[in-house]
């Protein structure tokens, strides 16, 4: 019978040499042992053992494996219908994260674990583990974690996000924005048309609301204003017009107002109300 030979790693090899002096015992004997090992351990707990899974986490919760914080953010946008009411965050700095979120992921022998560090829960029961993001420092996971709060509508200081190291509060998700709409004159200042207070079932409705206003074209882009503003105000955002500049600011209010309360209405599920004067802050 012909000798066969297998190469093995570096690493593996040298560990081997080591374990073989170490025990008077051949490489090759080693192997022996290790082989019969590993067919008593398949007989008792079959192919699972070579497969990779998650230990210790409930059906219900989704992990978000990726380290990358733009990864997160990106999976927010991607899955944002899902969120539902958010009921619980939880918000862990570099220190140690609690048992139950530093997770072992299991591939055959060999088990990595991951830590997640921002933790969102739902009315449903549904969880979403994030290792992208964190708190207690100034960088770019608690970037992350204040984009994602901002997604779902939940306010929440970027400062507390950056100086503590623990964090856990039930939110309030306000999906209701200030739409004001403004063109550009002659001299480009800003003349303004309308204004409006929409409001979404969801942040998902919110989301695709901005998405499409962007998409149609007259609008330049939606700002959220700097920190002047109080709570109720927090997520103005302006449309601004570049174009139309030689149509009638009236007829330009109701067009508006019927093409918003098209889309709010038909497309997104939300009702529109048209702020007066007297409304403003």
């Amino acid at each position: 019978m012909a000798r066969r030979t297998v190469d093995l790693p570096d690493d593996l090899s040298e560990e081997l040499e080591r374990m073989s002096n170490d025990l008077r015992i051949s490489q090759v004997g080693l192997l022996t042992i290790a082989g019969y090992s590993l067919v008593a351990r398949y007989k008792t707990h079959g192919p699972t053992l070579f497969e990779t899974s998650q230990s210790n986490v409930d059906d219900r919760v989704t992990l978000v494996e990726s380290g990358i914080t733009e990864e997160n953010i990106q999976y927010v946008k991607d899955h944002i219908e899902e969120f539902g009411r958010i009921t619980l965050v939880k918000v862990f700095g570099v220190k140690a994260v609690p048992k139950q979120y530093h997770v072992p992921t299991v591939d055959g022998q060999h088990t990595w674990y991951t830590d997640y560090r921002l933790i969102l829960a739902n009315d449903k029961g549904r969880e979403w583990w994030f290792a992208g993001c964190a708190c207690g420092y100034g960088g770019e996971g608690v970037r992350g974690t204040h984009q994602i709060l901002t997604l779902l509508n939940i306010p929440f200081p970027f400062v507390r996000l950056a100086e503590e190291d623990r964090i856990m509060f039930e939110p309030y998700q306000d999906h209701t924005i200030r739409v004001a709409v403004s063109r550009l004159g002659s001299s480009l200042e800003r003349q303004p048309i309308a204004q409006y207070e929409l409001t979404f079932e969801s942040a998902g409705d919110l989301y695709r609301f901005k998405e499409i206003a962007e998409n149609l074209g007259y609008v330049n882009e939606l700002i959220t204003p700097g920190r002047e503003h109080d709570d109720r105000w927090a997520y103005i955002r302006d449309i601004e017009i570049a174009r139309y500049s030689d149509v009638d600011t009236g007829a330009l209010k109701r067009w508006f107002t019927e093409s918003l309360g098209f889309i709010v209405k038909h497309r997104l599920r939300g009702t529109l109300r048209v702020i007066n004067d007297s409304d403003r802050p």
